[in-house]
């Protein structure tokens, strides 16, 4: 058995669509919101019929997709870090 998720207007596509000007940490959070929307949906079509293609093979694909974005993920905190860590370098100049 698996979780289910439940698309909503304020997750995934739905909420990237309402979002004229997102950043990009909200566009990353709607992407990765899709794939776990389309992998639950298709774990609850093998809980139906079974563990069998395409399904099976798209569940992989959603994977693959959440494994690709969480380096931009990572990435995207080291990028903040350092612009935090240069923010308070220059503050510590007017100390």
């Amino acid at each position: 058995m698996h979780c289910t998720l439940v698309a909503s207007d304020d997750i995934g596509a739905k909420a990237a669509k309402a979002n004229p000007d997102p950043s990009i940490e909200e566009m990353l959070n709607y992407a990765i919101q899709d794939e776990y929307l389309a992998r639950a949906e298709y774990y609850e079509v093998m809980d139906r019929f079974g563990n069998v293609r395409p399904f099976s093979q798209i569940v992989k694909s959603e994977e693959t997709h959440v494994k690709m974005l969480v380096p931009l993920f990572e990435r995207l905190k080291s990028a903040s870090e350092n612009h935090l860590r240069a923010f308070e370098k220059g503050l510590s100049r007017y100390e």
